[in-house]
């Protein structure tokens, strides 16, 4: 019997968790906000690999400055960006998900960007068999 109560007890957690988690309407929903935290990485890797701290002030200041022209490409303002990164993150199911969607999103562009070069091929002829020095005119 204890066991049957046991069984019923985890089972009956275990539904709990899956249970849906309603999104409020002052937060962005999932999409919306993985499109605009994909986005954000996007303009932090630049600053971080393109910032020259001599000419442009410090770096904080430059991430928060593509932050805000991410915020308004996407329409959004800092407040509900805010408020929607706090509800996400303090719901690690649906953070999780919304971080992969960013990965995912991410890998994406980062795919499109690699595939669109065309391959070095030396010019006036074919690729030079697997091995061989590439000769320089």
């Amino acid at each position: 019997m204890r066991m049957l109560a046991l069984l019923f007890l985890m089972a009956a957690t275990l539904g709990s968790c899956n249970e849906k988690q309603k999104i409020p309407p002052d937060v962005l929903p999932p999409k919306q906000m993985g499109e605009v935290m994909a986005d954000v990485t996007l303009a932090e890797a630049w600053v971080e690999n393109y910032f020259d701290k001599k000419a442009n002030g410090p770096r904080d200041s430059a991430i928060a400055r593509e932050v805000d022209k991410v915020l308004a490409i996407h329409k959004v303002d800092q407040a509900k960006f805010r408020r929607s990164f706090q509800f996400y993150k303090a719901n690690p199911p649906l953070f999780r998900d919304l971080l992969d969607s960013v990965f995912h999103q991410n890998q994406m562009y980062q795919q499109r960007i690699f595939s669109s070069k065309k391959p070095l091929v030396p010019t006036g002829g074919t690729p030079p068999p697997p091995g061989r020095a590439v000769p320089v005119k």
